[in-house]
């Protein structure tokens, strides 16, 4: 998280990225730069500065990591959009487009407004379709996220925008034998509000590239786990809530899948957010442990899937989250916590002997080693006076041993052999 300053607006949140808040700021004086020395008028000008204004204001209230992709595509877009002004009018300087008979620009503005009403209409339909499979397909929540997606917002209202002004425009065109001209001044000619015009239909155009592309990234799983964890509040692990539980369904059908990137990065996301809630300072011991009491038994859920199919890697990454939460219990010296996961790793693990998920095994004594080494470096820390991390490093190393054995039991005896030095070595 980044340290605030007093030259930082406090209004803006502090773990956003600067940079992409200062480059808003420059192509937004870019715009209106370009809008004062084309138009001559203010009235651009107003227009501009009110829709930058409302995206940033409309960003700050997100949460953080949506914020933050929201936030890079509005960059993204105006600097993409300059660009594309800045080339267009170039290309129109170049080739000397500059007069323009009233019935040539009749004709190209009424062609421009006709198939740029098509190409939203056919956009609109298309997203409304893909919304509707992958809400269908995971969960009706992802509905939300498409709801606050800046690039559908941006490139409807760059296509109405578009439309209405070269209406407007069409509509001003006189015939008098001598080119077109101006009815109401708002220009210095007209002939640079139909220049205007073209420049904005191949913005629309060639903004439906990017659009395509953040829209197909929008549908990636790894994506939605993002954003939908980040929604997760303190609320969330009340008594009548369930927490995740807008994710719930993608991590489950990436497990049914064996989709292990998939199912890594949903836990992932699900233990950064929770480490993220731990760190509020306004939060009790008591409401820390409820916590990590009801991730717990999130992760436990998609462990315990794993296990009745049989998933041997399924079940080391779950148990490899279930690391990340002893730690995050640890680091806020919640033991009662750490006590109960120590339990409920070695319940796994004789789960585990059963099913003859070695993977799964392995992890459930290594992390019960690396649990009994952790708590006794804690202990010395605290100069050794710290009863409950002995009884819980010794519960650890009891629980450890005790797997060791009956793995041997079962017959495990080579693989046991090449793991019992190291439970030696952390353990002693």
């Amino acid at each position: 998280m980044q340290p605030q300053n007093t030259f930082w607006p406090s209004f803006y949140p502090i773990n956003r990225n600067k940079a992409e808040f200062i480059g808003l700021v420059i192509v937004e004086i870019i715009f209106l730069i370009l809008a004062y020395t084309i138009f001559a008028t203010p009235f651009l000008i107003i227009i501009l500065a009110t829709i930058f204004l409302i995206m940033v204001i409309w960003s700050v209230t997100l949460p953080p990591k949506w914020a933050n992709i929201c936030l890079k595509r509005i960059v993204f877009y105006l600097l993409f959009i300059s660009s594309i002004y800045i080339i267009s009018i170039l290309i129109l300087d170049v080739f000397g487009f500059h007069v323009t008979d009233d019935n040539t620009a009749r004709y190209m503005l009424s062609a421009l407004i006709q198939s740029e009403a098509a190409i939203i209409a056919i956009v609109i339909s298309l997203t409304l379709i893909a919304i509707q499979q992958v809400s269908s397909s995971y969960s009706p929540k992802i509905i939300d996220i498409f709801k606050q997606n800046p690039d559908f917002w941006i490139i409807l209202c760059l296509y109405v925008g578009t439309i209405i002004y070269q209406t407007w425009v069409l509509k001003q065109i006189q015939d008098d034998g001598a080119g077109i001209k101006l009815q109401h001044i708002y220009a210095s000619s007209m002939e640079t509000h139909y220049n205007f015009s073209f420049s904005l239909s191949i913005i629309a155009l060639l903004s439906l590239i990017p659009y395509m592309w953040n829209t197909i990234e929008m549908m990636k799983p790894s994506t939605i786990i993002l954003i939908l964890s980040d929604r997760t509040t303190k609320e969330d692990f009340t008594e009548k809530k369930i927490p995740f539980q807008s994710i719930d369904s993608i991590i489950t059908k990436s497990l049914m899948n064996y989709d292990y990137e998939t199912l890594s990065m949903g836990l992932d996301s699900v233990l950064d957010q929770v480490d993220r809630l731990m760190k509020d300072k306004n939060l009790s011991d008591a409401d820390r442990s409820i916590i990590i009491f009801k991730t717990r038994q999130y992760i436990e859920k998609f462990l315990n899937v794993a296990i009745s199919k049989n998933d041997d890697e399924a079940g080391r990454l779950t148990l490899e989250s279930i690391k990340q939460l002893i730690e995050i219990s640890l680091d806020h010296s919640l033991i009662d916590q750490v006590t109960i996961s120590i339990a409920r790793i070695k319940d796994f693990g004789k789960l585990g002997i059963d099913a003859k998920l070695i993977a799964t095994l392995y992890q459930s004594i290594l992390l019960l080693s690396t649990t009994c080494s952790n708590l006794k470096e804690l202990n010395k820390s605290h100069d050794g006076n710290q009863e409950d991390f002995v009884k819980s490093s010794k519960m650890a190393e009891r629980m450890c041993r005790d797997l060791i054995k009956k793995s041997r039991d079962a017959g495990l005896n080579e693989e046991m052999n090449l793991l019992e030095p190291i439970v030696d070595s952390c353990c002693s």
